[in-house]
């Protein structure tokens, strides 16, 4: 058996429900650590999204949270990370003394425009330009969510009932914790 944390790392643009979904995860015994955590409380609200945005993207801040979460959490053999947004993290990770499962969170476009509507209010040229930033369409991004895409060893469409993106994330868990013995 093996000693090492496995990391289940989550990756989904905006509205594709990671919350939600990871929420569930909680009556699984499995730890959620949100990297955004690690945003020191003085920071505010609005000022949030661009501390993560100069950090975010490289080594720098994955490290950070992984630091954080080993820490709140140094007896869980198991672990979520919400979330990675490129290249660099996941290669960062993966060289990490653990052994690392990325799970791409997809959902349609429509459904995600209604639910980050509802979450936050935003129009859609706000989560467009979002999206286009975090999937690395915009001059100078350091993020490439939709390389993850093409990299996870694991998808997870969650544009339907909750219940269902539940049931499977059940299902990939069990198969991580099956290859784990």
């Amino acid at each position: 058996m093996s000693s090492k944390k496995d990391l289940l790392l989550i990756v989904g643009l905006s509205g594709s429900g990671k919350s939600t979904i990871l929420n569930h995860c909680e009556g699984m015994d499995i730890p959620n650590f949100y990297t955004g955590d690690i945003i020191p409380p003085s920071v505010s609200e609005e000022s949030k999204i661009n501390f993560g945005d100069s950090l975010g993207g490289d080594d720098k801040f994955i490290s950070m949270a992984l630091e954080a979460a080993y820490e709140r959490y140094p007896d869980n053999d198991t672990l979520i990370i919400d979330s990675i947004r490129s290249l660099a993290e996941l290669e960062y990770v993966r060289n990490f003394d653990c052994n690392s499962h990325l799970i791409a969170l997809f959902c349609n476009y429509n459904t995600r425009m209604e639910r980050v509507k509802l979450r936050d209010g935003a129009d859609a040229s706000r989560v467009h330009f979002r999206d286009r930033k975090e999937l690395g369409l915009i001059k100078g991004s350091k993020f490439n969510i939709g390389a993850l895409f093409g990299l996870a060893d694991y998808n997870l469409d969650n544009s339907g009932r909750v219940e269902e993106s539940c049931f499977r994330l059940n299902e990939i868990i069990e198969d991580i914790r099956s290859k784990r013995s």
